[in-house]
């Protein structure tokens, strides 16, 4: 569903105890992405992209009612969330191979 839309909420990190989902697959296809403030799940990631201004926390279900309607209705916001998400994105890229480096040293 995630290619199909323009903005969407990730569940999971509205209510306690939460944690959240990942937020990584709708930011890869270019969705401007909402979730709730309990993401402890994905703690380090998610903060990377708050940081950047990539993506939007909320603290209840209004605020991610009305955030969505704004991305929604505001283009130029959405597009700019989604650029800040994709140079973190770019930035992070190659992890796998990496870690698959350090692991081959012990294999």
């Amino acid at each position: 569903w995630y290619a199909m839309s323009q903005a969407c909420y990730v569940g999971g990190s509205l209510n306690e105890p939460g944690g959240g989902h990942n937020i990584l697959e709708p930011l890869a296809l270019n969705v401007a992405t909402v979730l709730g403030k309990n993401y402890f799940n994905f703690q380090s990631m998610v903060d990377e992209f708050v940081a950047a201004e990539a993506v939007y926390v909320v603290d209840d279900a209004a605020q991610a009612v009305k955030t969505l309607t704004q991305l929604l209705f505001e283009p130029a916001l959405r597009a700019q969330l989604n650029q800040n998400a994709q140079v973190i994105m770019y930035k992070n890229r190659g992890a796998l191979r990496e870690h698959i480096q350090v692991m081959d040293q012990y294999l």
